[in-house]
C-alpha cells in the first residue's frame, strides 16, 4: 500500500513539474527585447501610461568608438 501511495505522489509531482516547464514563459522572451521596447516598458511603468499610447518617433543607434560598442 505504501509503495503505491509513494509512486502515485511521485507521478503526480512529475506531472506538475512537466506542466510547469511546458507552460512557463520563455526566459529568452524577456532577454531579446530591443532597447526601444525596454524604454517603452520603463516609461509606461514609471509614469503609469499604457504602452499603447506611447510611440517612438525617432530612434538612432548610439556609437562609442573608443570602446567599439554600439547600442
Amino acid at each position: 500500500m505504501n509503495i503505491i501511495r509513494k509512486s502515485g505522489i511521485g507521478a503526480l509531482l512529475a506531472a506538475v513539474v512537466l506542466l510547469a516547464v511546458i507552460f512557463a514563459p520563455s526566459v529568452n522572451a524577456k532577454v531579446n527585447k530591443t532597447n526601444s521596447e525596454k524604454a517603452l516598458d520603463y516609461i509606461s511603468q514609471k509614469h503609469t501610461i499604457p504602452k499603447e499610447r506611447l510611440m517612438i518617433e525617432n530612434e538612432k543607434e548610439a556609437n562609442f568608438p573608443l570602446s567599439n560598442q554600439n547600442s
